[in-house]
């Protein structure tokens, strides 16, 4: 899990996060769309995201939200020595079946 901040020098509009480099063996994480917005209030000036995922501390002054890596699924091998032996005998089948039309043309004619 990766927290990741932006300092809250970011002005008011629309942000996207975007994983630009994911780490070998995980999954790209989803972007996250949020816009900020705020009250021009100099005495008590208010930031807030439509977002909830993404929260503004205000001690710190940092945006911040939550992405959690997940490793990446491996994908079963196919095919091999199982998907071949149905091919062999699938083949035969074909060939016998081919031999025995022959045959019995051959015995009507």
């Amino acid at each position: 899990m990766t927290r990741y901040q932006a300092r809250s020098g970011l002005g008011a509009g629309k942000y996207t996060l975007t994983e630009t480099k994911t780490p070998a063996g995980y999954n790209t994480a989803a972007p996250v769309e949020f816009t900020i917005s705020f009250t021009n209030d100099a005495a008590n000036p208010t930031f807030t995201s439509d977002n909830s995922a993404v929260t503004f501390n205000g001690t710190t002054g940092l945006f911040g939200t939550t992405i959690v890596n997940n490793l990446g699924n491996t994908l079963p091998s196919t095919g091999g020595v199982g998907t071949r032996m149905f091919y062999v005998f699938g083949g035969c089948l074909v060939a016998a079946a081919a031999v025995l039309l022959a045959l019995k043309k051959r015995r009507e004619a």
